[in-house]
């Protein structure tokens, strides 16, 4: 293994300053993002047959995550270009060290 890897899984595993908790809290939201929105996919793609809503009437999650425009942008679901979106940024904050 490099002197590299081994450099940045230390710092990713003990490094304290604020650039490494902000870069951590960066991948946290977007891994956890990314977690939402396959829920979502699964719907989008005929996996799942129905989303949960809150108990008002005024949502209706099938409605609005199901409306052709969900399905508009590159002629795929909404839901698998924001994870691709959510994972290239989880990514980008994650490389390197913690001196980059």
């Amino acid at each position: 293994m490099s002197d590299t890897a081994v450099g940045i899984s230390q710092s990713w595993r003990r490094g304290a300053d604020g650039d490494m908790r902000r870069r951590r809290w960066i991948v946290g939201l977007s891994v956890f993002s990314c977690g939402m929105l396959g829920g979502i996919a699964l719907f989008q793609t005929g996996i799942l047959k129905s989303l949960p809503d809150p108990p008002l009437r005024a949502f209706d999650a099938n409605a609005v995550h199901g409306s052709p425009e969900a399905y508009a942008l590159l002629g795929t679901p909404d839901a698998l270009l924001g994870m691709a979106s959510y994972g290239v940024t989880a990514c980008l904050a994650g490389m390197g060290a913690e001196d980059r």
